[in-house]
């Protein structure tokens, strides 16, 4: 085994610790990316291109995902740090960090973070081949992070969400008076979400996340009766994905 892959509490802190400093710059990047293709999106709008702005709309909101998916690993890794230096004796992960860890592990292929690899690698060597797929089976890890990960085609309703923010952001008269349900123009039906395992969901502690006491459909009635409202970070947009997401599943449990 090389001496790079071998557990250590030290040498995995040290990654741990450069991890969470690229997730900081990552996070950064991305969000002026996000700021940048919003101002694009509203350009379109205000051209008539919507069949276009739906499409770069729909990338924006993968983008969103990403985000939420670096603010929730981030959270993982700041509750493993502190007690990391415990691993150096166990025998097998505790339970109290089994679910940080194994969302760490399932995270760290999608991130594009070495250092997250690194970690991924030390815990394998530490806990063994089949630790990532035990996390699987003991349903050990984040059920909201997996989604983000797994996100794929946002529902009809959320594109329609972030059109009518962004045009009121910038001032854009939208072509009907219920915001974007006429500028639906692609003639194929957007796909169902990817939901990934089915895992126990774990309210995200990070700054600016949406208040998991809150349900979904209170957070549907709170926009519908002040669409200005902001209650939580990045323009409250993905704390109404989240709700319009689980109304989207049921409606089709329901059909």
């Amino acid at each position: 085994m090389s001496s790079n892959k071998k557990f250590t509490s030290a040498r995995c802190k040290i990654q741990l610790s450069l991890a969470l400093k690229r997730i900081k710059i990552h996070r950064s990047r991305k969000a002026e990316q996000i700021k940048l293709h919003k101002r694009e999106i509203a350009d379109l709008l205000k051209t008539e291109k919507y069949s276009l702005a739906r499409v770069k709309t729909s990338a924006v909101i993968l983008e969103d995902c990403m985000i939420e998916a670096y603010n929730l690993v981030e959270s993982h890794c700041e509750m493993i740090l502190p007690r990391i230096s415990s691993l150096d004796y166990a025998k097998s992960c505790p339970e109290e960090m089994r679910l940080a860890i194994g969302s760490v592990l399932y995270a760290a292929p999608y991130m594009n973070v070495e250092e997250l690899l690194k970690v991924r690698q030390m815990f394998v060597a530490k806990f063994g081949k089949r630790f990532p797929e035990e996390c699987i089976e003991s349903k050990a890890m984040d059920e909201k992070l997996v989604r983000r990960l797994t996100q794929t085609n946002p529902p009809d309703e959320v594109v329609d969400l972030y059109i009518a923010t962004i045009a009121e952001k910038h001032g854009v008269r939208l072509p009907d008076r219920n915001g974007t349900t006429a500028l639906r123009e692609a003639p194929a039906k957007t796909t169902a979400v990817s939901a990934g395992p089915s895992l126990p969901s774990v309210p995200s502690t990070h700054p600016g996340s949406a208040d998991p006491a809150m349900r979904d459909e209170d957070i549907i009635r709170s926009y519908a009766a002040n669409p200005n409202s902001d209650a939580g970070g990045a323009d409250n947009l993905l704390a109404r994905f989240s709700a319009l997401t689980a109304g989207a599943q049921v409606l089709n449990a329901a059909s």
